[in-house]
């Protein structure tokens, strides 16, 4: 154990990130039964997240004789939301539950398509705010 243990956040443990409706108020995004929906999400500073920086940096290092396009970038941020995320409850503006099982395609289509961006900017905000981590417990 590290000397410093006490400073340690726990990012490597997945924490909630409760969604909210991006209207006035920003009330909740839940179910017909009052259910909050959320994604549980990895830190931006988490061994997952370094791996995926890696990762991202040795493609690009690959392909160093090409250019780096804003298509690359996109596509490496998607990729990092993809790496971050490892569940989710959600359910539909109306409250109806959305059975979408958390795998790739559909963490790479919830954080790829324009029309869902609202949710992307709140997993963003949460993924780098180590705040949520500190003092986090696995959910």
């Amino acid at each position: 154990m590290s000397k410093f243990a006490g400073l340690g956040a726990s990012v490597d443990k997945p924490t909630r990130c409760y969604l909210s409706i991006p209207t006035a108020g920003r009330p909740p995004l839940v179910s017909r039964d009052g259910e909050r929906a959320y994604i549980d999400c990895l830190s931006l500073d988490s061994r997952e997240a370094g791996a995926q920086r890696r990762a991202s940096a040795i493609a690009r290092l690959e392909r160093r004789a090409a250019r780096l396009t804003a298509d690359d970038i996109e596509a490496e941020q998607v990729a990092m939301l993809v790496a971050l995320i490892v569940g989710w409850r959600l359910y539909s503006l109306a409250g109806d539950p959305l059975d979408v099982e958390c795998d790739e395609a559909a963490k790479r289509e919830l954080m790829s398509d324009p029309t869902f961006a609202w949710v992307r900017r709140q997993v963003e905000e949460h993924i780098g705010d180590l705040g949520n981590w500190l003092g986090a417990t696995a959910n």
